[in-house]
């Protein structure tokens, strides 16, 4: 079941600079019911600490009883990447609602509802009672938060609102994307980089502030969006959204705890290939 503490913090892919291509921000990576004329290129990092909704199956447990080793999620067919999001009737917030729900179910079954690719499911599990803590278990692993460093792509200064990473928040160990609930931004102080290498995305390292600087609001394939209360300091100028082409760019990024532009070279779109891989470049 879930551990005690309610984070479990894991560092986001760097996958997430933000790009000034041919002096303008791509308009596929805007989230805004009134698109701007322009905006204000990131690149500086930022901290998120991200609540999914409902409690993610991150793996499947034997339970030790009385009678033997028991696992009652695993007889009824949950799977790791299911999403529960109902028991005995209730919704289920977070990993800790599941447990106290099965914890006072007093040995009595329990239907759960739950998420499978996007596709509702039921089951009725009998929860058991574990030898040597005494309580009912389900015998499996949950999670509900995650902790993170990511880059913002852009800014629109009138509102506030921001988009970052490039990418959506994944579970770890399932590879899904999380159901958003909430989530809120903090200022971050960099203090490493791992370089990334091919089918290993690079990542920022640093420690978290003390000050919430803004609000989560949604988490897409193409990257998590909000509105800060506090813009960040030194931001540049704003400039004339546009699109993608091939030939020479600008990456935008903090790899050193100060924000630097890096050239590149587009080589190549790749216009059917879906929302999260658009191009390559040296």
């Amino acid at each position: 079941m879930a551990g005690k503490k309610r984070f479990f913090k894991y560092t986001l892919s760097l996958l997430c600079a933000c790009f000034l291509l041919l002096s303008c921000v791509p308009l596929a990576a805007i989230a805004e019911t009134d698109v701007p004329d322009t905006l204000i290129p990131g690149g500086m990092a930022f901290g998120v600490r991200f609540y999914a909704k409902g409690a993610i199956v991150i793996g499947i447990a034997d339970v030790e009883t009385a009678g033997g080793v028991r696992s009652p999620a695993r007889d009824a067919g949950l799977q790791t990447g299911d999403i529960i999001t109902q028991a005995g009737g209730a919704e289920i917030k977070d990993a800790e609602e599941l447990l106290r729900i099965v914890k006072g179910c007093g040995g009595q079954k329990l239907r759960l509802c739950y998420l499978r690719d996007g596709a509702e499911h039921t089951a009725d599990v009998m929860p058991v009672r574990d030898r040597t803590a005494g309580e009912y278990r389900l015998g499996v692993w949950v999670r509900d938060s995650t902790a993170g460093i990511g880059t913002i792509t852009f800014i629109n200064a009138k509102t506030g609102r921001f988009g970052g990473l490039g990418h959506g928040i994944t579970d770890s160990a399932t590879g899904q994307l999380m159901p958003f609930l909430k989530g809120t931004v903090s200022d971050v102080r960099v203090t490493g980089v791992r370089k990334g290498k091919k089918n290993l995305p690079g990542e920022l390292k640093g420690e978290f502030g003390t000050t919430e600087i803004g609000l989560l609001e949604s988490n897409t394939e193409g990257g998590v969006f909000g509105t800060f209360r506090t813009l960040p300091s030194s931001l540049a100028d704003p400039i004339p959204l546009g699109e993608i082409k091939a030939g020479k760019a600008t990456v935008r990024s903090s790899v050193d705890g100060s924000v630097r532009d890096y050239e590149i070279e587009i080589e190549e779109l790749y216009v059917d290939s879906g929302r999260t891989k658009n191009f390559s470049s040296t």
